[in-house]
């Protein structure tokens, strides 16, 4: 997400299924407390976590 990369790119690129990206995306969001990917992006960012 970083990167600018669609969903379906990271799938294909880690090998899983592209509902497995989204559960992750979507829990590291919530665990962030973040009310978007781009949010979290910079959040992470923020935290040092990138």
């Amino acid at each position: 997400m970083k990167e600018g990369k669609r969903l379906k790119q990271i799938s294909c690129d880690l090998e899983v299924s592209q509902s497995a990206i989204k559960q992750r995306l979507m829990n590291a969001r919530r665990k962030l407390g973040a009310r978007s990917g781009s949010h979290a992006v910079a959040m992470a960012a923020k935290l040092g976590l990138l």
